[in-house]
Parts: structure tokens; C-alpha cells; sequence
């Protein structure tokens, strides 16, 4: 019986092994590309009625899109306003995460791109990368992250306040796993 519950964990040991390695090149955020809405609500997206969620944002779903059908817009305000998805727990590791993004409008926004850590169903700390000024064109922004430890975290895309209130059209937001331990 011992033999045999030792090869059973060895096994699922290395059913756990595959599948991670499977799901490394695979986009982990669920809607990430924006084409899911419910009623006017951005599935896995927004506002979830938590102390937890990170967004505060006003958003609208859009034609304008990179790929697909759809895209959302974060409007602008004089303060920051961040898209946050709903939140993952992710285990330790580097992680890329990136967006197509581009302004909306006449007006050149800003925006700036991350997570926030949950931590006790609060929103615990948040990083965020510089703000950086979008264009007429769709383009490709990303990041690399580490998390040093199993992490339960929303990413965001937040409208930054320094692009003067302008809209930004975000798209196909993805993050995926480099390499997990």
C-alpha cells in the first residue's frame, strides 16, 4: 500500500508538472480581450462590490477595437481611474502582462499599466509602471513582474491623470506566466 500511494503522488506530481507547462503560453485573465458584456457590464471586469475591487473607473464598451469586435474605454477624469480585473491568485514567479492601447478621441491620454496585491480582502499595495502617452494607433505596451510568493492580485490598467482627462481605448490585455515555482 505504501509502494502504491507513493506512485499515485508521483504521478499526480507530474500531471500538476504538465499542466503548468501547458498553460504557460496561455493568456491567463479571463475576458481579456474584451468581447464578453453583460447588460452593459465587462464580464470578470469592473467594479464586484468588494473592499477587494481596485477599479473606479467609468467604462464603455467600444467598436474601436485592436482585435475583434470590441474594446472598452476608460474615460478620463482629473484624478486616476483604473480598469482592474477580477482578482487571480497566482503562484510564485515572473509574469508578462501587456495591452494594446491608444487614445480615444482627439486628446492624447495617458495611462499606466500593473496590479494591485489583495491581501486579508483589501486591496494591500499596488504597482504600476510610469505613465505613458498613447496615440491616434493601436500599439503594444507591457510589463514584466516577480512575485516572490503565492499572490492574489487584479491586474489594472489604470487612466492616468497626467494625460488631462482624455479617454484611452484599451485591448487583448494578457498576462501570462514566464515561469512559475
Amino acid at each position: 500500500m505504501k509502494h502504491f500511494n507513493f506512485i499515485k503522488g508521483f504521478l499526480l506530481a507530474l500531471l500538476f508538472v504538465f499542466a503548468a507547462q501547458v498553460k504557460a503560453d496561455e493568456n491567463i485573465l479571463v475576458n481579456g480581450g474584451f468581447e464578453e458584456w453583460s447588460a452593459g457590464a465587462l464580464t470578470a471586469w469592473g467594479k464586484d462590490g468588494s473592499k477587494a475591487s481596485a477599479h473606479n473607473a467609468t467604462i464603455a464598451q467600444s467598436t474601436d477595437s485592436d482585435s475583434g469586435s470590441y474594446a472598452v474605454e476608460v474615460a478620463g477624469a482629473t484624478g486616476n481611474k483604473r480598469l482592474a480585473s477580477k482578482a487571480y491568485t497566482l503562484p510564485a514567479g515572473t509574469y508578462s502582462l501587456s495591452a494594446f492601447i491608444k487614445q480615444s478621441g482627439d486628446a492624447a491620454g495617458a495611462f499606466r499599466l500593473g496590479y494591485a496585491v489583495i491581501k486579508d480582502g483589501a486591496i494591500a499595495y499596488h504597482y504600476l509602471n510610469d505613465p505613458t502617452y498613447v496615440t491616434e494607433e493601436w500599439e503594444y505596451y507591457g510589463v514584466e513582474f516577480t512575485l516572490e510568493e503565492v499572490t492574489t492580485v487584479s491586474v489594472l490598467v489604470m487612466n492616468s491623470k497626467v494625460g488631462n482627462g482624455a479617454s484611452i481605448l484599451v485591448d487583448d490585455v494578457e498576462l501570462i506566466a514566464l515561469s512559475t515555482t
